[in-house]
């Protein structure tokens, strides 16, 4: 049979070395995303955006829009089918959960009320 040695020890360093490696590229990949997002202005536009929805006149030409529309009317439609399907699931669990927490519950009370029976016959 052969012999497996283990150097903890070995095996911890490179590990260390992995995740120190890693980190710098992690740096250095975020430094150059950052330069990225900056280059394009990318803060900028999504700033502009931001300032377009909160004005009044786009929100409701956004609202006027029929994609917009029947997006909405999907997702309401979703929206209330999903709660209807949580509420069923809800009381089917919780139908569930009391009948099987009652069951041992009225066996317990059936064999307590089965010893005070046969006393009274016996009696």
């Amino acid at each position: 049979m052969a012999k497996i040695s283990i150097d903890v020890d070995e095996i911890k360093k490179n590990l260390k070395v992995q995740a120190l490696t890693a980190k710098a590229q992690f740096k250095v990949f975020a430094k150059k995303a950052q330069k990225d997002l900056e280059a394009h202005q990318v803060y900028k536009k999504v700033e502009t955006a931001l300032e377009k929805l909160k004005s009044k006149g786009f929100a409701q030409e956004l609202i006027k829009n029929p994609k917009v529309q029947e997006i909405t009317k999907r997702l309401v439609a979703a929206s209330e089918q999903l709660e209807k399907t949580i509420a069923k699931n809800a009381s089917t669990i919780l139908e569930e959960v009391k009948s099987r927490v009652n069951k041992p519950a009225a066996k317990a009370k059936a064999k307590k009320a089965a010893p005070k029976a046969r006393e009274d016959k016996e009696a």
